[in-house]
């Protein structure tokens, strides 16, 4: 059985992880990594054997006001998972810590996006309580929804 964890990545990690997209898109790479050593964005990491299998971060500040109310409402950005590691619930736990570490944070709601076509990560947010729709449209990368999650406390989930 292999050993894993999930780890909240610090800005030296950013860069020396080998991560799932491997940050070949140069530009954004330089913009998460500014955001993160900002404190605007958090990077999990989800770690097989100390290998980068899977990720996704939790922004702070976004240009489009849907998606983040500050003090409220967070946005979870890039949720991915190596392809020879999909199908084994990695996402799904990628997103519930997501929403656990937001939640101990004082955050109350999570907003995401997604294509329309991509029925994997639809099938995750919804399952995994992204159950308002924020927005039904098209972005710069086409069709998509915003989707939101409200965050509830363990004890407010048993009264």
């Amino acid at each position: 059985m292999p050993d894993w964890k999930i780890i909240k990545l610090t800005p030296g990690q950013f860069l020396e992880m080998d991560t799932v997209a491997n940050m070949k898109n140069r530009q954004l790479a330089d913009k998460w990594y500014e955001e993160l050593k900002e404190g605007k964005r958090i990077t999990y990491a989800y770690v097989v054997d100390d290998v980068c299998v899977g990720e996704v971060s939790l922004v702070f500040i976004h240009e489009d006001p849907v998606c983040v109310i500050p003090g409220r409402r967070a946005y979870m950005q890039r949720l991915i998972v190596n392809d020879a590691f999909r199908g084994k619930g990695i996402g799904r736990k990628l997103v519930a810590h997501l929403c656990g570490e937001a939640l101990s944070m004082g955050i109350t709601e999570i907003s995401t996006s997604v294509d329309k076509d991509n029925a994997v990560a639809l099938h995750i947010y919804r399952s995994s309580g992204f159950d308002a729709v924020l927005f039904d449209g098209e972005d710069q990368y086409g069709p998509c929804y915003k989707l939101m999650k409200k965050l509830k406390n363990p004890e407010e989930t048993q009264k």
